[in-house]
């Protein structure tokens, strides 16, 4: 968790995943997925160089967005 003072850009990020997760029923399940294989591999922290989980959403949404047209 993050806590970060006079800042609303996590709230804005939420919402934007939420609208996301709307126009896609595959992005949560598959965003799931991918983040559970990453922490098995030890992949899933920032800091130690892993992908963090807004990261994670917007590669499976692009993912999705191309392999649906």
């Amino acid at each position: 968790m993050d806590i970060i003072k006079d800042s609303d850009s996590g709230v804005m990020a939420a919402e934007c995943i939420r609208s996301m997760m709307r126009k896609q029923q595959g992005l949560r399940p598959l965003t799931l997925l991918i983040k559970h294989y990453l922490m098995l591999k030890g992949l899933n922290e920032v800091f130690t160089g892993g992908m963090g989980g807004y990261a994670i959403v917007c590669m499976v949404m692009s993912f999705l967005q191309v392999s649906t047209m």
